[in-house]
């Protein structure tokens, strides 16, 4: 999953991407979409979802609409990789969280799309201590050196392993 979120200074129109929002992983996609309430500060918040499962899409589709965040979600269905690509516009927050090996091909269109001063959260960088044969480690762990490149990221830990990525 990776979120790719417009925000107009904290007051105007949210625009969110995760690349996954089926099942459980909609709820990410739901937080981001329901942090546009007013309480927030962020108002007609639009969030955009990848899923490269149609099952899942179909899932998410029925929680956000039963939620009535149908018209606040898009749901783009393929690969990160193939979709990211086509999108256009600059993004205040991105959240990462899918696979492994796609890990450098999304950080490479994540600094394309993320403001100088955005945020990016990464999460799963650890996988290999759970799923040490998981394919696509050697990415993850190319993605983590790359997080820390102080010239293009500020970059801090979580107690969890979230990464926490300021774009320079």
């Amino acid at each position: 999953m990776c979120t790719l979120s417009r925000t107009v200074r904290c007051s105007g129109p949210l625009r969110p991407h995760p690349e996954h929002a089926g099942s459980s992983k909609s709820v990410a996609a739901w937080d981001t979409a329901a942090s546009g309430s007013p309480t927030a500060q962020v108002h007609r918040g639009i969030l955009e979802t990848i899923e490269r499962d149609e099952e899942h899409a179909k899932i998410a589709r029925d929680h956000f609409k039963a939620e009535g965040l149908d018209d606040r979600i898009k749901i783009l269905l393929g690969l990160g990789a193939n979709i990211l690509p086509a999108l256009q516009g600059t993004y205040d927050l991105i959240y990462f969280d899918t696979d492994p090996a796609e890990s450098l091909i999304d950080l490479e269109q994540f600094e394309r799309l993320l403001r100088p001063g955005g945020l990016l959260m990464s999460t799963n960088l650890f996988l290999g201590q759970y799923a040490p044969d998981l394919p696509g480690l050697d990415k993850t762990a190319e993605y983590r050196l790359r997080i820390l490149d102080s010239d293009r990221w500020l970059t801090a830990y979580l107690p969890d392993g979230t990464a926490l990525s300021i774009r320079g």
